[in-house]
């Protein structure tokens, strides 16, 4: 991970670097709103769990993302009136790197504000992208 974020940190360096050069004039020097990688990470996660919910990803997919609400075994859960999702048990860290147990995870992680359905999908992006902002800093 310290390796990937170090290629990332080179590349905005350079992007910076370039912009420089680029408008002599002016020396202010524009965020490059990268995301560290692993909250790029989440980000991914997160975004895949919401295409699954909206009904955006293939079913082989969507299949591992099950809301606790639509679970009969589950009605009287507090995370069953929230828009959770079913997180299967691991027994190793490896098994938690799994997509399905990583996505529904970073899913269950995010704020209440993010679990509203009328979100159309770019707002979802750069309201999660503001909070990950936000909790890295």
């Amino acid at each position: 991970m310290q390796r990937l974020q170090a290629v990332q940190n080179a590349t905005a360096r350079l992007i910076v670097v370039c912009q420089k050069l680029r408008s002599r004039q002016s020396y202010t020097v524009r965020p490059t709103h990268l995301l560290p990688v692993r909250q790029r990470i989440t980000f991914k996660l997160c975004v895949l769990a919401y295409k699954c919910l909206h009904g955006m990803a293939p079913p082989y997919v969507s299949e591992f993302h099950v809301p606790t609400s639509s679970q009969a075994s589950h009605p009287r859960l507090r995370s069953s009136l929230t828009n959770s999702l079913l997180m299967p048990r691991t027994r190793t860290c490896y098994g938690d790197r799994n997509i399905a147990v990583a996505s529904p995870a970073a899913w269950n992680d995010l704020p209440a504000e993010l679990f509203d359905f009328s979100l159309s999908l770019s707002a979802f992006r750069k309201l999660l992208k503001t909070v990950l902002f936000n909790h890295g800093h």
